[in-house]
């Protein structure tokens, strides 16, 4: 079997996108550990009354296209299954190396409502990624009305979790500190958010956990002293036991010093465990040569990586392309088999890595959770990870 999925048959297809998404949270857990039930979906309500002449005709003027249609029809899920650690790499169902390649969302608490069943479709189907990541906003807890919010992002990440499950795709789950880089400040509320996660997802052969985005600076309590492997160790020991409780197979990513840079200092004393693989993030604008032979060194001591958040940018918000440099990571990363999910989508459109541009006057703000977008709506950093994931189907 080759690293990449494969087109076989469509009716793997069609029955993809006839499955919903209604599988929710409450089906595996107590009702005493569940989030609250407050917050309900409003159902759509469809109508078939017959498009008048003059929207008809509205629709035929505004009509941009063509619009992306399937260049795939098996489910990533249904090929690779259970996903395994051997060797320093990612492994399938039959033991066979496995390149997983995707794309990540912004945080969710901005794109709560943009992964629809069209825009899982599209992204799965159309443009071929094998997994997405979901950034939870493990952070967000410094904020005073956190406690008030946090089961509406829980029920909202379990929301796009079993959409993501139904059309077979893998899901990362990400634990996205960010403002703060010390893991170790909100260790308590990341173990009891896996805890709840593993507990309800546990037996899906789709989870990836990411048990911390980026850690780096200083300890919250003693500015004197870095996030180094050793406190981040720590603090992955503790998320890795609450999570194997409950799931013993599926994949942990841990996040590595430096904002997850210095992955080369794994080696010397990784979590123990099985199937735990490492982060390595980057910016083709502004990471290249030094940060490979990390990864050299890396692979050489038998550290499994997986390049869970990159940019075609250096960065930073005003940034340019770099869409050179990315082609050099990304052949980089495909002859030594290393798993990627490029950043983002769902956003706001603002910046130069967004993968779709919704504020094009062309297009309604809405259109974007369609799917199955035209080019005209794909940003050029869209239009080059869309022609780079084809290339693997």
């Amino acid at each position: 079997m080759n690293k990449h999925i494969r087109e076989i048959t469509s009716a793997a297809l069609i029955t993809a996108l006839m499955l919903g998404a209604a599988a929710g949270c409450s089906e595996d857990l107590g009702p005493e550990t569940l989030p609250s039930t407050s917050e309900t979906t409003e159902e759509t309500v469809e109508t078939s009354e017959e498009p008048t002449e003059e929207t008809t005709e509205t629709s035929e003027e505004t009509t941009i296209g063509p619009k992306s249609t399937a260049i795939r029809s098996e489910r990533p899920v249904d090929v690779n299954g259970q996903l395994k650690i051997g060797d320093g790499s990612i492994l399938n169902k039959e033991g066979e190396q496995v390149q997983l390649r995707g794309i990540s969302s912004c945080n969710i608490i901005e794109c709560q409502d943009f992964f629809t069943d069209d825009v899982i479709s599209t992204l799965g189907y159309d443009w071929g990624c094998d997994v997405v990541r979901l950034s939870f906003p493990g952070d967000v807890n410094d904020d005073p009305e956190y406690a008030k919010k946090e089961e509406g992002f829980f029920n909202s990440i379990c929301q796009m979790t079993d959409a993501l499950i139904e059309q077979g795709l893998y899901v990362v789950i990400d634990w996205h500190i960010k403002e703060c880089g010390d893991p170790m400040q909100y260790k308590d509320f990341a173990v009891d958010f896996f805890s709840r996660i593993s507990a309800i997802y546990g037996d899906k052969e789709n989870i990836i956990y990411e048990i911390c985005n980026e850690p780096s600076g200083k300890h919250f309590d003693d500015e004197s002293k870095d996030v180094d492997w050793t406190r981040i160790r720590k603090y992955a020991k503790a998320v890795t036991a609450a999570i194997r409780e409950n799931d013993p197979d599926n994949l942990i990513i841990c996040g590595t010093p430096n904002g997850c840079k210095d992955i080369d200092l794994v080696s010397e004393s990784p979590v123990k465990g099985d199937n735990i693989c490492y982060a390595v993030h980057f910016n083709a604008g502004a990471d290249g040569q030094e940060l490979r032979d990390k990864c050299d060194k890396a692979i050489e001591d038998g550290i499994c990586i997986i390049a869970s958040e990159w940019s075609t940018t250096d960065g930073t918000d005003e940034s340019d392309l770099f869409l050179t440099e990315a082609s050099g990571w990304l052949d980089y990363l495909d002859g030594k088999n290393i798993s990627w999910i490029y950043s983002s989508i769902g956003g706001d459109g603002m910046k130069k890595s967004d993968a779709l541009s919704p504020y094009t006057e062309l297009f309604t703000p809405e259109e974007k959770k369609d799917g199955h977008w035209p080019d005209d709506f794909i940003s050029d950093s869209g239009l080059f990870i869309k022609a780079r994931l084809a290339s693997g189907t």
